[in-house]
């Protein structure tokens, strides 16, 4: 409810000056209908005031935008169909929801509205082709001008909208005609073409799993001759058969208010100004920040501070901000005044935590999570790692796909997911930057 408030708030402005021009476009068109002797009922100037003001918000909200316009250059361009609809199904986020479920809903009054001059008449289905048409000019106008991005799901989910408009103004024309039976099948059309977004919602429920920071799958597949080195093969042959997945316990806005308080009370302030997203909340006290993923949940903090660059002087720091670490938590550089203290996962317990000390701020991100089993993933044999490199089913960049590969070494790491389960990924080391690859189910 919040994300969708945010939209409404921030489109606020936009729907002013729609109504504004709508309402000054209508009586322009009742002026020149009674020049010409042309008289209109209650109904019809109802309608015409609708459509006036509708066509406007629709030019303002998806080509005017308060983002303005730019002719040196074409826009951003997707053409990647069901993308939306993909992500929507791996993990769910209100704003991806809303993105779809909006784009159905503002061309849902083309659909009704533009029905109903058409009454009864065959030429009614001219509606279905003119809000196609609506749309494509749309996504054509914000590449051209680079007011917004020309997303073929944008087309797909306004074309749902008119089906959807189209149906509820066929079940309205039905029910005046006192036609129950037609009007209950078009209303049942119209939920059918309203439904996508809250499948994919359900998928995403459905699934114990959400989406990792590295999401696998679109690369580019690589062609050559794909070798291990030594180091690597050890890696994989010492490596147990199948590694655990683990649920965390997961946060709440109670826990956030909490977790933030008892870090400002440190300094001696409170919160004074809060953020709330979808899956996480930002307080401040003036210079100071904490920044609270749900998922896990990961607790960024900042402050201004020193902290000596050694282990006992790391750990005393953690210690002064009222943070747990444990004992065997093992610390690494990361380099350019940046460490991790790593707890592999075991006795209930698991995670990271990093520092980084640039400048006179100190940042903290912890991200030190109670585990419990949530099922099992099972180890890639070479050939298994190859095919899926072949695929291009990893994560990563590879400079020149088409030459030769070999893995440097191997590892595997956990990874918080965005439903806050730990998952194992498979790191491979090829030099210049390394790969990531899912483990399977075991």
């Amino acid at each position: 409810m919040q994300t969708f408030l945010r939209y409404f708030n921030s489109a606020l402005p936009l729907l002013g000056a729609a109504l504004i021009l709508g309402a000054a476009a209508y009586f322009i068109a009742l002026a020149a209908l009674k020049r010409h002797g042309a008289r209109l009922s209650g109904a019809w100037k109802l309608w015409l005031f609708v459509s006036a003001v509708y066509v406007f918000s629709l030019v303002m909200l998806l080509v005017v935008r308060g983002e303005g316009f730019s002719l040196e250059g074409m826009g951003w361009y997707s053409l990647d169909l069901f993308h939306e609809y993909r992500s929507l199904a791996r993990s769910f986020t209100a704003n991806a929801f809303i993105n779809i479920l909006m784009n159905i809903l503002i061309f849902l009054p083309f659909g009704f509205l533009f029905a109903l001059p058409f009454g009864e008449s065959k030429r009614r289905w001219l509606v279905l082709p003119l809000g196609l048409m609506a749309t494509l000019a749309v996504e054509l106008i914000q590449f051209a001008a680079r007011s917004g991005i020309a997303d073929v799901d944008d087309i797909f989910n306004n074309s749902l909208g008119v089906l959807c408009g189209f149906a509820l103004a066929r079940a309205a024309l039905n029910i005046r005609a006192k036609r129950g039976g037609r009007a209950a099948l078009c209303a049942l059309a119209a939920l059918v073409f309203l439904s996508p977004p809250f499948v994919a919602w359900g998928v995403s429920a459905a699934s114990p799993y959400g989406v990792s920071g590295y999401q696998t799958g679109g690369r580019a597949p690589l062609t050559d001759e794909i070798s291990f080195s030594g180091e690597a093969l050890a890696f994989l042959d010492a490596a147990p058969e199948t590694y655990e997945y683990y649920s965390t316990p997961g946060g709440t806005l109670d826990d956030a208010r909490e977790c933030a308080s008892a870090f400002f009370a440190r300094f001696g302030t409170a919160i004074e100004t809060e953020d709330l997203y979808d899956d996480m909340a930002y307080f401040r006290d003036g210079p100071r920040y904490v920044s609270y993923h749900y998922a896990g949940p990961v607790v960024e903090y900042c402050a201004s501070g020193e902290a000596e660059p050694t282990e006992e002087g790391l750990r005393a720091l953690l210690g002064d901000w009222g943070l747990d670490l444990p004992g065997a938590a093992v610390l690494e550089e990361l380099g350019r005044e940046s460490y991790r203290f790593s707890l592999a996962p075991g006795n209930g317990r698991g995670g990271t935590v990093d520092i980084d000390l640039h400048g006179s701020a100190i940042r903290v991100t912890y991200s030190i999570f109670e585990l419990t089993p949530a099922g099992g993933a099972a180890m890639l044999s070479t050939d298994e790692i190859a095919a899926q490199l072949r695929r291009g089913a990893y994560a990563g960049w590879v400079e020149d796909p088409d030459a030769p590969q070999e893995i440097a070494s191997a590892a595997v790491e956990y990874e918080l997911d965005s439903k806050g389960v730990c998952r194992p990924l498979l790191r491979l080391d090829f030099g210049p930057g390394d790969l990531y690859l899912d483990l399977p189910a075991a």
